[in-house]
């Protein structure tokens, strides 16, 4: 009868009134509903929030190893020899004369390319690398004074192979991308990380020999032969000879090799021409065996006796 005439409220509320047990029962009901609701929204999200950060990491890493093929073929040179040409951002702190201007820029005009050692000053090789730039000759510096382990010499390398200070924030990223291919190899070669600076610097100076090929197969030679500035070599000998352990050993295997490199990119290839700044002074009768001796800059004309001078710094 109630059904009847619209009192369908009526009796669920008398109901509920008089069975407080079946009220507490639904209110229960109603609130675990919810909160399986809220916990299903929160799962999903998490599930999701994963799902998107597990696809971006492997799209990021897949995508760097796709990646190297690409740079070590075309970009890597690509930013080199742009670097070589650009010109060196403006230091009022510098001075604009030193010893080693007309020394070694007029003395590296002729046709057969040579190499310097001296014994320079301090920021000397960024007024070297500024003059030859007005010059018009293509300059790369590589200042290796902070070089006091295997991963702060390819660092150095890096930084000045591919011309980090003339590039600004691509320059920038240029590095960026180079730390983060060393993770990269470091985590898949397990505990091999100083083997991977070894071979990250080799890449770097084939990128710059490849550069330099192709701007001497261009007729850049004579007074536009590109100029090598090795700077802080000094420290970066004695980072090498301090200890005879495993980092010190491969310091100075890596060095061997770039002094290698310069030999053969210098006095074999004819490439460039080579400033080796921050020479130590002789210790021992000897050591700096040239009429030279008492000079601050040394001409060396043959790869045999540079290789001799710079490997008694080494070994």
């Amino acid at each position: 009868r109630h059904v009847l005439l619209g009192r369908r409220q009526t009796i669920r509320s008398s109901t509920l009134l008089a069975r407080p047990g079946v009220s507490l029962n639904i209110l229960r009901s109603a609130a675990t509903a919810a909160l399986g609701q809220q916990v299903q929204k929160r799962t999903d999200f998490v599930k999701s929030f994963v799902g998107t950060t597990a696809g971006a990491a492997l799209f990021v890493v897949t995508g760097s190893i796709l990646a190297w093929p690409l740079a070590d073929a075309y970009f890597g040179p690509w930013i080199v020899r742009r670097g070589l040409e650009m010109d060196a951002p403006n230091d009022q702190s510098l001075k604009s004369e030193s010893h080693l201007l007309d020394t070694i820029l007029k003395d590296s005009t002729v046709d057969e390319p040579k190499v310097f050692l001296a014994s320079a000053e301090p920021a000397e090789g960024r007024v070297l690398v500024r003059a030859a730039l007005k010059a018009g000759r293509p300059v790369i510096h590589l200042p290796l004074s902070e070089a006091t382990s295997p991963h702060h010499l390819f660092m150095a390398i890096e930084a000045g192979v591919y011309a980090k200070d003339r590039f600004g924030m691509l320059g920038v990223l240029t590095q960026s991308l180079a730390i983060w291919w060393l993770v990269i190899f470091d985590f898949a070669s397990g505990a091999q990380s100083d083997r991977n600076r070894a071979f990250h610097m080799t890449v770097a100076l084939e990128h710059l020999r490849r550069s330099l090929r192709c701007l001497h197969s261009s007729g850049v030679r004579g007074r536009r032969r590109p100029l090598i500035v090795v700077d802080g070599f000094e420290e970066v000998a004695e980072a090498a000879c301090l200890e005879f352990d495993q980092a010190s050993t491969h310091m100075r295997s890596m060095m061997l090799h770039f002094v290698a490199w310069c030999a053969a990119t210098c006095f074999e290839d004819g490439l460039a021409d080579i400033a080796v700044l921050g020479m130590p002074q002789p210790s021992r009768a000897g050591w700096w065996q040239s009429r030279s001796h008492n000079c601050q800059v040394s001409p060396v004309v043959d790869a045999r006796e540079f290789r001799a001078r710079l490997r008694s710094c080494l070994l």
